[in-house]
């Protein structure tokens, strides 16, 4: 967990929490996903605090210390972890473009409720792909591939609703 040498060194500086401290009653945690190796607690700290005071930042790390690529931010409220969801998913972030979802047990998750999207044309962003697809239903998250022109330039998905209700909506009024 980021916590800096001296307090006064990083003003913005995430406040040391004792390992024992329970999360506050609303609090609600991100899961941010595909980060650059390169990204440290501190740098994440400094760009999501910039939507409400954190509780707790982590990224996980491999016993070498190397980072596994994904880290949690756990907000005092939900409101500002919505906010910093709806703000920095799919952002690049020195060279990856990130996933910011919210924190979900994985056994909760539906299996039905996944679903893979091919052929999609290499001028759909990120943002624009999961937004077609939220008329549907609630998006948990979801992943945008395009491949290169060398490639072929056309590209694939992943898309995870929060149901399968959503998925048999998108199947009978797209052709996917």
């Amino acid at each position: 967990m980021f916590q800096a040498q001296n307090p006064y060194q990083y003003p913005m500086a995430m406040p040391q929490q004792p390992q024992t401290q329970m999360a506050p009653r609303n609090a609600a945690t991100l899961y941010i996903g595909d980060l650059d190796e390169q990204i440290n607690e501190e740098m994440l700290y400094l760009r999501f605090s910039q939507y409400g005071q954190i509780f707790t930042l982590k990224i996980a790390n491999d016993l070498n210390k190397k980072s596994r690529g994904f880290a949690f931010v756990t907000y005092y409220n939900k409101s500002d972890a919505e906010k910093a969801r709806n703000a920095t998913n799919h952002e690049v972030i020195l060279q990856n473009r990130i996933r910011v979802a919210f924190k979900r047990n994985i056994k909760d998750l539906q299996p039905e409720a996944n679903i893979f999207v091919k052929n999609v044309p290499n001028n759909i962003d990120p943002i624009e792909f999961e937004k077609f697809f939220l008329k549907f239903g609630e998006v948990f998250s979801s992943r945008l591939n395009i491949l290169s022109k060398d490639q072929g330039g056309i590209g694939y998905g992943y898309v995870q609703f929060d149901n399968k209700d959503s998925v048999q909506k998108c199947l009978e009024n797209q052709k996917i």
